[in-house]
């Protein structure tokens, strides 16, 4: 028998299923959507500290390294989120599967 069937305080599953119903999209501002993955990340804020003094222009590539898996905006986005970078991906074993990954950074804001 699981042990979920007897004590549901040992259960383990996804962050966004229904029984946790926390995506972890609430948590880091993105969450899962695909791999394998290997794009090019797009540049989308290029005046943003993080792409400081580099030379980077809106829609400039940093070829390759969006890899691995592809992470995206999705439900439960913290709505000061900002997304720095927005990324067309293809899914390397499936060529219908495609979408956009995003690089993003937030402030949470911490009630007084």
């Amino acid at each position: 028998m699981p042990i979920t069937d007897t004590d549901r305080s040992h259960a383990t599953d996804k962050w966004r299923s229904a029984a946790v119903n926390r995506p972890e999209s609430r948590l880091i501002g993105v969450m899962y959507a695909a791999d394998p993955v290997d794009a090019d990340i797009v540049v989308k804020v290029a005046q943003h500290r993080v792409f400081a003094d580099n030379g980077l222009t809106v829609g400039s590539t940093l070829p390759g390294l969006l890899d691995y898996e592809g992470d995206c905006v999705q439900i439960g986005t913290p709505a000061n989120m900002l997304i720095l970078a927005e990324s067309p991906w293809t899914v390397l074993t499936d060529n219908n599967r495609l979408g956009l990954a995003h690089m993003s950074i937030y402030t949470r804001v911490v009630a007084q």
